[in-house]
């Protein structure tokens, strides 16, 4: 599967109509460069897990903000309105992977209950920092 840039269209409730997964293989990968544009505010069905792989990004959710340093990542819950950007004016790149919670595991499977819902749970305001020392 090949790295797609991302270009996030949205609709005029600020859902991305952009498709993300074919019902075949529920999963697309992208890369971002926050130098060029940054992702507006949107929201999906999709679960969401990044790389930054240059720079700092910043992570804003309804209610919370974070930045995350390359080598680090974050996690966007399904329905969760979000935007990302470079932060502090320096190249930012980042890769993403956009899928339907089935491809983990059907509802009910082992790994929906042993590793999905834990996360789910504990997303706070729709998202997490994945960094080095995270409880993830």
């Amino acid at each position: 599967m090949a790295l797609l840039e991302c270009e996030t269209r949205i609709d005029e409730r600020g859902r991305e109509i952009q498709p993300h997964a074919a019902s075949l293989f529920p999963l697309s990968c992208y890369q971002d460069d926050f130098a060029r544009a940054r992702v507006p505010w949107h929201w999906h069905d999709e679960l969401e897990a990044a790389l930054v792989v240059e720079g700092v990004a910043r992570v804003e959710l309804q209610g919370a903000s974070f930045c995350v340093p390359a080598g680090g990542g974050y996690f966007i819950g399904a329905g969760a309105l979000h935007a990302m950007r470079g932060e502090g004016g320096a190249p930012c790149r980042q890769r993403s992977l956009t899928f339907l919670p089935q491809l983990v595991g059907g509802e009910g499977s082992v790994y929906w209950q042993k590793y999905l819902l834990p996360l789910m749970r504990n997303l706070g305001a729709g998202g997490l920092p994945l960094t080095q020392g995270s409880p993830w």
